[in-house]
């Protein structure tokens, strides 16, 4: 019997006994679950975390098993994602409010991590799990419930290409920086986005004004470091006048001087929170992300989060 977990953020779990050990890593990551043996077959659970920005991933195997989101941790979960399960192989059978779909060996589904749901393993498999936040997909309530629980990757292009970049960025964004992370992070939600309105009929939803604010917002992420980053340079750079860019924000829930501010908020924090950065004086995080004043960044971030730089990052370690 083992289990272990590694720098690289790897989990590996074999034997009953190491199930509870189970349930907390995918916990951590996954919000509370819990799992079941439905089989005589002896145990075994491997799963390898990543982040890209918002986006969290895991590659998954484990033996036949039941997953089950009971309602009181769906009720107590403070996070609100979509959750997207890719079959890589083996069978599985998921459920949530009535409806059931299965995947074998191929295909993938997504679901509230919102509502009670449950997966049952009937084979050993593998999978690729991702969370992405609801509110970066930009999609009505009504059509997540209505799109949900379906087998995607056969009729549309856009969902065939999904999986596919999942696994890349499982691959190669290890070795990312954290502007570019957050990029493959943006990537992989629009594409999930795509897919979804495209199975509902919906191509024409993808506006200009939304592909334009998508496009200011990756621009914003890589660029973050940069003090001069405002609005009148990003016009400049989009050959736009300010007043188009604030109209592609019109209907998103931060204006674009906001989002800038937020953006350079949250780098902050990761930075603060990541054990490579714990050497830098918070002055320095905070001019590295496009902070000219230290107190202006003090005050934000206590507005933000609640609390100090200083007293952040203490309780992060």
């Amino acid at each position: 019997m083992s289990c272990k977990t590694t720098p690289e953020r790897w989990v590996e779990a074999v034997g009953v006994e190491q199930m509870p050990i189970w349930d907390h890593a995918l916990w951590q990551v996954m919000g509370g679950l819990k799992s079941s043996i439905i089989d005589e077959a002896p145990f075994f659970g491997r799963a390898r975390f990543q982040e890209a920005g918002r986006v969290k991933l895991c590659e998954l195997s484990s033996s036949s098993v039941a997953v089950v989101r009971e309602a009181r941790s769906a009720e107590r979960e403070v996070r609100e994602f979509v959750k997207v399960a890719v079959q890589l192989s083996g069978r599985s059978l998921f459920i949530q409010s009535g409806r059931e779909v299965l995947l074998d060996g191929e295909g993938w589904t997504f679901y509230d991590t919102a509502r009670p749901y449950r997966v049952v393993n009937l084979t050993p498999v593998r999978q690729f799990v991702i969370l992405v936040p609801k509110a970066d997909l930009h999609l009505s309530g009504a059509q997540l419930a209505c799109y949900g629980m379906r087998k995607f990757g056969e009729a549309s292009a856009v969902a065939r290409v999904f999986p596919n970049y999942v696994k890349s960025i499982l691959s190669e964004g290890v070795r990312a920086t954290d502007y570019e992370s957050a990029a493959l992070g943006d990537v992989a939600t629009s594409l999930l986005r795509l897919s979804i309105s495209g199975t509902a009929g919906e191509h024409a939803s993808v506006s200009a004004r939304e592909t334009l604010e998508f496009q200011v917002k990756h621009y914003i992420r890589m660029n973050i470091a940069d003090p001069e980053l405002s609005v009148q340079s990003i016009a400049e750079r989009f050959g736009c006048s300010k007043r188009h860019l604030h109209r592609a924000f019109a209907e998103s829930d931060v204006s674009l001087s906001d989002f800038i501010w937020q953006s350079r908020l949250e780098r902050c924090a990761e930075a603060l929170r990541a054990k490579a950065h714990r050497h830098l004086p918070v002055g320095e995080v905070a001019f590295n992300h496009g902070f000219s004043s230290f107190s202006h960044f003090s005050r934000a971030f206590r507005q933000r989060f609640g609390c100090s730089p200083s007293a952040y990052r203490q309780a992060n370690f």
